[in-house]
């Protein structure tokens, strides 16, 4: 997931528009919100992270504040939790 904030509005607000945030393929945008109150949202995107890291380092960083959260749904959160709690108590 790319979480974003804009330190220059007029900029990112006029790039937006025309299309160039992008995302490149191989990557799939699976979904994309913004804040209503603050130049800031999320885009969650799926794909390699060699190709997921090259694409974040091609937006300029004048334009955006990028962060970058690994995530998984919450099936595997919960697959993730039950292995980690079974080896707590293995102990």
């Amino acid at each position: 997931m790319i979480e974003w904030t804009s330190p220059d509005v007029k900029t990112s607000s006029s790039a937006f528009m025309s299309g160039a945030f992008s995302i490149p393929p191989p990557l799939k945008l699976l979904s994309s919100v913004h804040a209503i109150d603050k130049p800031s949202g999320w885009a969650l995107v799926e794909g390699s992270s060699d190709d997921f890291y090259a694409a974040v380092l091609a937006f300029p960083p004048n334009v955006l504040d990028l962060q970058i959260h690994a995530v998984v749904d919450d099936n595997a959160a919960k697959h993730g939790l039950e292995h980690r709690n079974a080896a707590y108590k293995m102990k």
